[in-house]
């Protein structure tokens, strides 16, 4: 059983710069770290109820910022392979994983997205992380070329639960929002003529004053996409948008939570 949307999982140039970037800025906790040298440095992060996976490998020279989501499983052998007799491509088949706690594997969804499974026996969440700027980890959004079967996906296969489905119109994009527990996920249906592009958009944390906190950023040196900040999508407030040590997309949100819209 598919039981957590557990992590986004990204490639990043610099472990230690990365790890300090979200631990300073954003007031994130290593949850786990685990080093090969010579090869990987992986960590695990926590900001406030969600987490990230960053990547360090030592002879990866591109494709570096956000490559996958992840759902942990009691039985991955069972789930893998429901996922697979009903259509769904393999990326790669289950393995132990690399640091040895567990088994993981790949598969891709109807978008392109790459998801992957994984049976052990923590899943390194801690309790919320309540001090700091961040108030949750509003979602993680991801692209859906063909919107109903990417919600067919994830409720049906993954057991996901819907939240919402909105269109915006000044952008042209349709927001469908799922959640496994607190955790969300947003799907963003922006046409085919953005299909090649990343499949992994962005992660969205939510505070208390999207302003407030781009200024304190600004003042770290941290900037802002052009044309932020600005009014939110749905859901009322402000939302902005900067980019991490590798180009991943952050955005701020400093509407309700989306269970509350």
């Amino acid at each position: 059983m598919i039981y957590e949307l557990n992590h986004v999982g990204m490639f990043v140039r610099d472990a230690e710069k990365s790890i300090n970037f979200y631990k300073e800025m954003l007031g994130a906790k290593v949850v786990f770290d685990h080093s090969i040298p010579g090869r990987v440095h992986m960590a695990y992060l926590q900001i406030a109820n969600g987490m990230m996976e960053l990547i360090c490998l030592e002879d990866r020279e591109a494709n570096f910022g956000y490559e996958h989501i992840c759902f942990m499983t009691d039985n991955i052998d069972e789930d893998f392979q429901r996922l697979v007799q009903a259509g769904y491509t393999t990326i790669e088949a289950p393995r132990n994983a690399a640091s040895g706690n567990g088994r993981l594997g790949f598969l891709a969804d109807p978008s392109g997205v790459k998801v992957e499974l994984i049976e052990r026996d923590s899943t390194f969440r801690i309790p919320t992380i309540t001090e700091g700027d961040i108030r949750e980890f509003d979602h993680l959004s991801i692209v859906a070329t063909d919107l109903e079967a990417s919600e067919q996906f994830y409720t049906q296969h993954i057991s996901m639960n819907p939240l919402s489905r909105k269109y915006a119109e000044a952008y042209d994009v349709t927001f469908s929002h799922l959640h496994k527990g607190m955790e969300n996920l947003e799907l963003m249906h922006i046409g085919e003529s953005k299909a090649e592009g990343d499949r992994i958009l962005h992660i969205a944390l939510r505070v208390d004053d999207v302003n407030v906190m781009t200024e304190k950023l600004k003042s770290q040196g941290v900037g802002l996409d052009p044309g932020y900040p600005k009014a939110a999508a749905f859901g009322g407030g402000l939302t902005a948008k900067f980019s991490g040590p590798d180009g991943e997309k952050i955005e701020l949100v400093d509407r309700k939570p989306l269970q509350e819209i």
